[in-house]
């Protein structure tokens, strides 16, 4: 074979696969709709149907799916009782009403913004993964429909009970400040904090902080609510020692108080080392001064500090100096106590860098607090680890009539004369079979 046998060969590879995907996902469409439509017909064929209800209409319904668009028939019912209509297929599956795309595609969704700074990108995104070949170039979700997506979502999530709760924890916290759509010009105010247990310096490159929990929040008593998540984790009356490390904010070191739980218990607070280099190298580069200063902090007492930053000139300083040399003395105590603490190191500017502003604040946008607070949940349990998928199914209740005493269901336990299931409560046995039965 010459050079263009071998590309056109590539070529029918390639054609191969794509109709073969495009092959198999018309097959699946055709199946689950004659499943789905199986499961309708076996209800609407029961004796214990008729007890309760009649039938009113037969409706089709289009709902997007991982194997792209399925338009199945179902039956609407009216109770004999009340005369309130429903649609059992509907109610069995837990499918709300009037919805374009299925529970799965919304979990995808979710998933996908927890790692993403653009609705757009979900979009196609999802689009992509959940179409064919042939249509996923040019095929996407709309940035209105991925919204209402995630604002239809309750995501709830707390982490997982630890098997051992260690002696001593260490907090890092810092805030971020994201857009917000009409709030005359002001900016949200997230708070957000990382606990761990330890360091692993095994790695020369960079230490790996391990057991991370991340905690967001955006509106008041933020320490109280970061400690119930700490005491779902932990059995925190046997943490005995509690290191908090940021940059002095006033909010920040309040925590301290708020996380001392019991007398015995030792929290302190330690300022981050970057704040403490950054405010430290804007003041004038006189001779060694900035050396002086640095080693009267790390083996001098506050007094002999002070004195010695207060013979620094403030005339001659700007505006930008002279508040990091406020900032210098009035943290004299916390940098101390970092230098106590040499091991002990603080990452919070990456972890807002990374975790925040790359997803909330790379692109300029704003954002409505609903959206925001909903956001911000889904990225919290994506660096938590967690399954989104799963939370979104756990976090989804839909009030159905299949949770109603007064309907019964009793049907779901039998096995008609054909031999094959009627509506299992296992949907998976009463699919094998249908699979046996039918095709």
């Amino acid at each position: 074979f010459n050079k263009v046998d071998r590309y056109s060969n590539q070529n029918n590879y390639r054609q191969l696969f794509e109709t073969a995907d495009s092959s198999f996902t018309r097959m699946s469409q055709t199946t689950i709709r004659a499943l789905l439509e199986s499961m309708d017909i076996t209800y609407r064929n029961s004796p214990n149907r008729r007890d309760v209800a009649y039938v009113k209409d037969t409706r089709t319904r289009t709902i997007w799916t991982w194997f792209g668009t399925i338009t199945f028939k179902r039956t609407i019912y009216q109770r004999r009782d009340n005369r309130s209509c429903f649609c059992y297929l509907d109610e069995l599956l837990g499918l709300p009403k009037y919805i374009k795309f299925d529970p799965i595609i919304r979990s995808m969704v979710c998933e996908a913004a927890a790692n993403s700074n653009s609705l757009i990108k979900v979009g196609q995104q999802v689009g992509r993964n959940c179409l064919t070949t042939q249509e996923s170039e040019t095929y996407t979700i709309s940035r209105q429909s991925i919204r209402n997506i995630i604002r239809g979502t309750n995501i709830h999530h707390l982490p997982n009970r630890a098997l051992e709760t260690p002696s001593t924890l260490y907090i890092m916290a810092d805030e971020k400040y994201i857009a917000l759509q009409g709030n005359k010009g002001k900016k949200q105010m997230v708070k957000y904090a990382v606990a761990y247990e330890n360091r692993d310096c095994s790695n020369s490159k960079r230490p790996v902080l391990k057991e991370k929990h991340h905690f967001v929040w955006t509106g008041q008593d933020f320490w109280a609510n970061f400690l119930d998540e700490l005491n779902h984790k932990y059995d925190l009356h046997q943490v005995k020692n509690i290191y908090l490390m940021g940059d002095g904010a006033s909010w920040i070191k309040s925590g301290r108080d708020i996380l001392r739980l019991f007398k015995e218990q030792q929290v302190e607070f330690l300022l981050d080392h970057f704040h403490y280099k950054k405010a430290l190298n804007t003041l004038p580069k006189d001779g060694e001064l900035i050396t002086r200063i640095d080693s009267a902090l790390r083996h001098h007492t506050k007094p002999e500090v002070i004195q010695l930053l207060m013979s620094i000139d403030n005339n001659t300083l700007s505006k930008y100096q002279l508040d990091n040399w406020q900032y210098l003395i009035r943290h004299i105590d916390d940098i101390q106590r970092m230098f106590k603490y040499p091991d002990i190191m603080c990452s919070m500017e990456a972890k807002i860098s990374h975790e925040l502003a790359s997803i909330f604040s790379s692109v300029p946008k704003a954002y409505s607090l609903p959206m925001l607070d909903k956001l911000l949940k889904l990225r919290m349990a994506y660096c938590n680890g967690l399954s989104i998928r799963s939370l979104y199914f756990e976090n989804t209740h839909h009030n159905t009539l299949i949770t109603s005493n007064e309907f019964n269901f009793s049907i779901f336990n039998y096995s008609n004369e054909k031999g094959y299931a009627i509506a299992h409560p296992n949907l998976a046995s009463f699919i094998s079979k249908q699979f046996q039965y039918k095709f």
